[in-house]
Order: structure tokens, then sequence, then C-alpha cells
């Protein structure tokens, strides 16, 4: 189960399409929400000063209401969700790519004109 939490993360983009597809159902619509609204809410079940605590909260609840939403959404809507998070996550490594060059280049360029200086 634990390994089901922490892989989640990668079916994120695939739950983003599948929150906005209409014929997703309103129950699975609204336990995604909850679980997003409950990670960026200032409103914990566990206090976030709490040693460690604080954050194994956000670490368990949240996921757990992500694949509780999924167990409710049609295999259909799924498989349609999960190709368009595909598209977008090959198109987000050629843009991570073309950004980490660019970084790169900038950072070369600026060493480049204080060294030279």
């Amino acid at each position: 189960m634990i390994k089901k939490l922490f892989g989640l993360k990668n079916e994120i983009p695939t739950l983003w399409y599948a929150f906005f597809n209409k014929q997703t159902p309103l129950l699975s619509k609204i336990v995604l929400a909850l679980s997003v609204l409950y990670v960026v809410s200032p409103v914990d079940f566990v206090p976030d000063f709490v040693a460690g605590l604080g954050i194994l909260d956000d670490l368990i609840l949240a996921p757990s209401l992500m694949m509780v939403a999924k167990k409710f959404i049609p295999e259909e809507i799924i498989d349609t969700s999960e190709e368009k998070a595909e598209q977008l996550n090959s198109k987000l490594k050629i843009v991570g790519i073309v950004v980490g060059v660019g970084i790169l280049l900038l950072i070369s360029f600026l060493i480049y004109k204080n060294v030279v200086k």
C-alpha cells in the first residue's frame, strides 16, 4: 500500500484530466477536490509543528483520498486521461531539457563575464 501511495504522484496528471472529464462521477470529483483542498489548507488533523507527524498526515491522507477517488472513475475515463497525461509528460520532458540547457548557458555566460573581466 505504501508503494501505491507514493507511486500516486505519477498519476496526478491522470487524475487532473479525469477531474475535468464531464463523464467522471460527481463523487470522484468531490473526493479529489477534498484531497487537494486538504493539502493546501492550513487546517490539519495533526499540526505541522509536531515533529515528523505533521507532514505524515499529508503524505498519507491526500494520496489515500486520491486512490479512493480513482476507484470510482470508470476505466475508459482513466485510459483516456492516462493517454493525455503521457502526452503532457513527453512535452514537459522536452521543456525541462530546454530550460535546463538555457540555465546552464546563462550560468556559463555569467561565469565567463566575471572571470574575463
